[in-house]
């Protein structure tokens, strides 16, 4: 079977990485040994309650120890679900909480309330079209 017909519908990071550990036959405290994680952080990782890693080190590092090759449509699949992850845990009052968030960046003496509301909604849509 190829790896775009092995591929889940709907499958994330962490149940990706469980797929592979088990079938390279790596218990989860070998596999967090190897790539130097906390096994009970890693854990939330697979169970999808915690985010993935984002560095592209730390994905190779991943990878290899479950031999995905750099190249491959498996490492592409995998650092999509990781890019991913982010995407899919943000509901809108999460964003909305962040562009709220950002108002002190925008506010000041100088800055008249016209131009604040008008930098504040293209920041929002900007945030919305991103995380969609």
């Amino acid at each position: 079977m190829g790896v775009i017909n092995s591929i889940q519908m709907g499958e994330n990071f962490g149940e990706f990485i469980r797929k592979k550990r088990i079938e390279n036959g790596l218990i989860l405290k070998d596999f967090c040994r190897k790539i130097n994680f906390d096994c009970s952080e890693w854990s939330k990782i697979e169970r999808g309650l915690s985010s993935p890693p984002q560095s592209d080190l730390y994905l190779k590092i991943i990878a290899k120890e479950l031999n995905i090759g750099e190249s491959s449509e498996e490492y592409l699949h995998m650092y999509q679900l990781a890019n991913s992850f982010f995407k899919q845990k943000m509901s809108q009052s999460q964003i909305e909480e962040k562009v709220v968030g950002a108002l002190p960046l925008f506010s000041g003496p100088e800055r008249e309330v016209g131009a604040l509301k008008k930098d504040l909604v293209s920041l929002y849509d900007f945030l919305k079209k991103e995380l969609q």
